[in-house]
C-alpha cells in the first residue's frame, strides 16, 4: 500500500492481523491493546481507530494512550458507536460493546489533552442484533508542548 506515510497496523486479534497481512494493509503489523501500545511517546503524526473504541472497557486509558503516542500537534481520529441521546453510557452483551454519551467521550478527550477539531454524528445506524446504534466520528488534535 503506497500512502506517502509509514503505516503501522495494530490489532489485538491475531486473526485480524493475518487478514491485514494477506491484504497488505500495512508494512508493519503489531499485536497490542489500544490501552497499552508498545510505541514511544510522540511516535506518530496521526493515530486512527475505526470501530475499535466501543469494545474497550477503559476508554479513558485508550484515549490517553492514543494521545501519548501522537506527536504534539498530531491528530487522533476515531469513529465509534455512541449511546442514544436519552440513554446513559451502557454496555451490551453480546457483543460486549460500550456505547458512550457524547459528553463522556468529550470529557475524556479533554482530560487526555486532545482538542476536538471535527465531529460528525452520522445519520445512519450500526446494527447490533436487534439494536440500532448511532455512529460518530471525531478528529482531535493533541496539544502542542508548552515552550519553556
Amino acid at each position: 500500500m503506497k500512502t506517502g506515510h509509514e503505516v503501522v497496523g495494530v490489532d489485538l486479534s491475531g486473526k485480524m492481523l493475518a487478514r491485514a497481512k494477506e491484504k497488505r494493509r500495512a508494512p508493519v503489523l503489531v499485536r497490542a491493546r489500544v490501552e497499552k501500545f508498545l510505541f514511544g511517546e510522540g511516535s506518530f503524526d496521526a493515530v486512527v481507530a475505526s470501530s475499535v473504541l466501543c469494545y474497550v472497557d477503559e476508554f479513558d486509558e485508550a484515549s490517553a494512550e492514543m494521545a501519548r503516542v501522537a506527536q504534539p500537534g498530531g491528530v487522533v481520529a476515531f469513529s465509534m458507536e455512541k449511546a442514544a441521546k436519552k440513554t446513559t453510557s451502557l454496555r451490551i452483551m453480546p457483543p460486549g460493546a460500550w456505547f458512550r454519551k457524547l459528553e463522556d467521550i468529550e470529557k475524556t478527550l479533554a482530560e487526555a489533552r486532545l482538542e476536538v477539531i471535527y465531529k460528525e454524528e452520522h445519520p445512519g445506524y450500526v446494527q447490533f442484533g436487534t439494536l440500532r446504534v448511532p455512529f460518530i466520528t471525531y478528529v482531535a488534535k493533541k496539544a502542542a508542548r508548552k515552550k519553556a
